[in-house]
């Protein structure tokens, strides 16, 4: 029910001015609540049609608070990774200087290089686990669990309960691959033959695995012998499946001092090496010499002093050269797991996180606008990463003791097998010097006109030559068949005496001479050239 109030003549003009205070009195209000809390309204409301602008930037600026948010914490990521990234590659150069300083005494620093080189890897393998906010960087889009095993296990392996070996680790996985190329007679896999029923002949066969891929132990390529007529013959042939060759040395005759037999063998690599002895007179040469061997008193003699200087040069060749190849193909092998050689089931895989085949970069992605992300993924199992790992474990596991009689030759080898990190980078080419333009042929009275003269760079075509010739009156010139991009005016003259100053539209000389009316550049040098007209250089033509 609606009530209407009593209406009194009067009453009007103050009942709108209550109303008015009262208006007044809550402009006031929020103009004060407006003053104390920075706010417009309390409410989407109060805005009134701007409210839709209103939640529409509040959604906007929501977004990028969280784009900034991700980008900041991407940045950090970023940033760790690329310090993680540089201490490996940091390592590796480390562990090449010190390879390279070796060089000059080996057994003192194979030791040395060694111990290094060892160091190296354990700090790179544990900068491969560096986290951020509990999530682990190398791992790919697996981010929750350690990428990389600790050292221990990757180097020693896991033990079962009993002591026995479970999973082999790095050291044991790389000395079972140099036993396996070396053979069991530690001559690379070859069998040499030499029968008392036959004591002039020896025979020498390499293994079927030497031509296999992958390869392993030396492979014969060749034989030769460069004997007295009718001594030493030394002959090659492969079998009927070309998986195995055949050297036979017959000892014809007593070969003459300084006679040689020579063997050349490839390694696993394709690279090749040669064994070469030398015949002695009886007494100069040791029975275990790997350089020669002694003339024995007659054919059977010598044979039998010949197989065993054989024996000990492929054993001395096999032990210097082999296991450099050997531990370097094993751990290229070992840190390229998971792969059929190394598996979980016979060796430790020392990389544990996501392996798939997508780019490791895109395995983490920050979002940075609506319609933008950048990929920051990375796996530690990157060729770039396990390369420098795999060199790493070359010279530490690879490099002889001291007392190695082959010292000397195995720490070359190890050097030349550890690649990945001993590469020198491209040095940056040298900008080039500028040189006078043969198109400029300023002249000028002083040293400090011919600096200041035209340095423009050499173009690839040359400008046509221009000849002058005297006349009485006039100088004339051929006209160039097109315009140069140089500055060619520097070197045009008058024709025929004419009044007009000759200009090129890329430069600003102006010719004058005492037939031409004054330059407009009157504050500018002067330079006369050999046929004694002036010439007023601008300021716009350096």
């Amino acid at each position: 029910m609606t009530t209407i109030t009593p209406f009194a003549a009067g009453s009007y003009l103050t009942t709108r001015n209550a109303a008015q205070l009262t208006t007044l009195k809550s402009q006031l209000n929020d103009l004060s609540t407006q003053l104390s809390t920075g706010l417009t309204a309390q409410t989407y409301g109060g805005l009134g049609s701007g409210r839709s602008t209103a939640l529409s930037a509040q959604a906007t600026l929501s977004a990028l608070t969280g784009y900034a948010a991700g980008i900041t914490a991407a940045q950090t990521r970023t940033n760790v990774a690329v310090t993680s990234l540089t201490q490996v590659a940091t390592l590796g150069i480390d562990a090449r200087t010190t390879l390279n300083n070796g060089l000059q005494s080996t057994p003192v620093n194979a030791t040395a290089a060694k111990a290094n080189a060892l160091n190296n890897l354990q700090a790179a393998l544990d900068t491969l686990n560096q986290s951020v906010a509990g999530n682990y960087l190398f791992g790919g889009e697996d981010s929750s669990t350690q990428p990389v095993l600790d050292a221990d296990t990757i180097l020693n392996g896991t033990k079962k309960p009993d002591g026995s070996t479970d999973q082999m680790g790095l050291t044991e996985f790389v000395s079972s691959q140099v036993k396996a190329d070396l053979g069991a007679n530690g001559n690379g896999r070859l069998t040499q033959t030499y029968l008392a029923s036959n004591p002039t002949e020896i025979t020498l066969a390499d293994d079927p695995s030497s031509r296999a891929k992958p390869q392993s132990g030396f492979a014969i390529t060749s034989v030769s012998a460069v004997p007295t007529p009718g001594g030493i013959a030394a002959t090659r042939a492969l079998d009927s499946t070309g998986t195995s060759a055949t050297v036979t040395i017959d000892v014809n005759q007593q070969p003459a001092a300084g006679d040689s037999l020579t063997l050349t063998l490839q390694l696993p690599d394709g690279t090749q090496t040669k064994v070469t002895l030398t015949a002695a007179a009886s007494g100069t040469t040791p029975a275990s010499s790997s350089t020669g061997f002694a003339i024995g008193a007659d054919k059977a003699e010598t044979a039998n002093n010949l197989n065993e200087a054989l024996k000990s040069a492929l054993s001395a060749s096999a032990s210097s050269t082999l296991p450099a190849y050997s531990t370097a193909q094993a751990a290229s092998t070992f840190f390229s797991a998971p792969n059929p050689t190394t598996t979980a089931a016979n060796t430790v895989v020392w990389y544990q996180g996501e392996n798939g085949t997508t780019d490791p970069l895109s395995t983490q992605s920050v979002q940075v606008s609506a319609g933008s992300s950048v990929q920051i993924g990375v796996r530690a199992n990157q060729p770039a990463i396990s390369n420098v790992l795999a060199g790493l474990a070359t010279v530490a596991l690879g490099m002889p003791n001291s007392s190695d009689p082959n010292a000397a030759a195995l720490y070359s080898a190890i050097s030349s097998q550890a690649q990945p990190f001993s590469r020198r980078p491209i040095p940056a080419p040298a900008r080039p010097r500028p040189v006078r333009s043969r198109a400029c042929r300023i002249r000028s009275h002083s040293s400090a006109s011919r600096r200041r003269a035209c340095r423009t760079p050499r173009r690839p075509t040359r400008p046509p030559r221009i000849r002058f010739r005297t006349h009485s009156t006039a100088l004339n010139r051929r006209p160039p068949r097109k315009s140069s991009p140089s500055c060619w005016t520097c070197r045009t003259d008058f024709r025929r005496a004419t009044k007009s100053r000759l200009r090129s539209p890329s430069c600003r000389w102006s010719i004058t001479s005492a037939e031409v009316r004054p330059s407009l550049l009157e504050s500018a040098p002067v330079v006369r050239d050999r046929l004694g007209v002036a010439r007023r250089r601008s300021s716009a033509c350096r």
